[in-house]
């Protein structure tokens, strides 16, 4: 029996930023289906105050933890195979620990 991993790319290094949701939304692909990603703000940004971060804050702190949110958003694939995921700190904490 043939065991198939899939495995995610990341080519398009684009996000966005989605206020109502306090978050960032991402793309990756495996093969040709794209796969989407919304990471909740608390994966990646700590404020130092009870302000909240404007859009551009929320983007500069996705793009200096991209390799590890990327990292985090293939195991979630890998687990389970869907089209669209949410990654939340807690989720992120649980799979740092694996």
């Amino acid at each position: 029996m043939v065991e198939y991993v899939m495995s995610l790319s990341f080519p398009n290094q684009s996000r966005s930023y989605e206020p109502t949701r306090n978050g960032v939304r991402f793309w990756a692909y495996d093969e040709v289906f794209e796969i989407t990603f919304f990471v909740d703000v608390g994966v990646f940004y700590r404020p130092d105050s009870w302000a909240a971060p404007n859009e551009q804050e929320v983007l500069d702190a996705f793009d200096r933890s991209r390799s590890q949110i990327q990292a985090f958003a293939e195991r979630a694939y890998i687990r389970h195979n869907r089209s669209t995921y949410i990654l939340t700190a807690a989720n992120c904490r649980e799979a740092d620990k694996r």
